[in-house]
């Protein structure tokens, strides 16, 4: 009962200010869109809790979750690129290296692919990866 009663409260309260803010603005070009937009307002509080929609936390809740896995994505990315450039700088003595690291859940390291390395220096590469960021799937190309 008390929700039915907050319902024409919140209604009522609507339509007073809906007739001052109609009374209040100067022109009738801007009144006949004032009483659209008023109207499109009122049509939204009548049926709301008719339907139980609520069209803002639906959207709220559906923007949030793609704001925090573009955020996510950013990050794997920029590890990702943090932890190559790491690993070219530590192998530096080993020539010209281009790395490209997978991730996996958690940031982990699941793979290391190593382009550029001549034969000679590859089982050294490999030993210090491995020590370093305890990645053993490590491929040459």
């Amino acid at each position: 009962m008390d929700s039915i009663k907050n319902w024409a409260l919140v209604i009522s309260a609507f339509m007073i200010v809906a007739s001052i803010t109609e009374m209040l603005l100067p022109s009738q070009s801007i009144k006949k869109y004032a009483k659209l937009v008023l109207g499109l307002m009122l049509i939204v509080l009548v049926i709301k809790p008719i339907l139980n929609i609520d069209a803002v936390n639906i959207f709220e809740k559906d923007f949030g979750v793609q704001v925090v896995e573009s955020k996510n994505a950013l990050l794997e990315e920029t590890f990702a690129k943090k932890l190559e450039s790491d690993m070219q700088e530590r192998l530096k003595n080993y020539g010209e290296l281009n790395i490209d690291v997978q991730l996996g859940e958690r940031h982990s390291i699941t793979s290391i692919n190593v382009a550029g390395c001549a034969d000679r220096y590859r089982k050294e590469v490999r030993n210090e990866l491995i020590e370093t960021y305890g990645c053993s799937e490590i491929t040459f190309r």
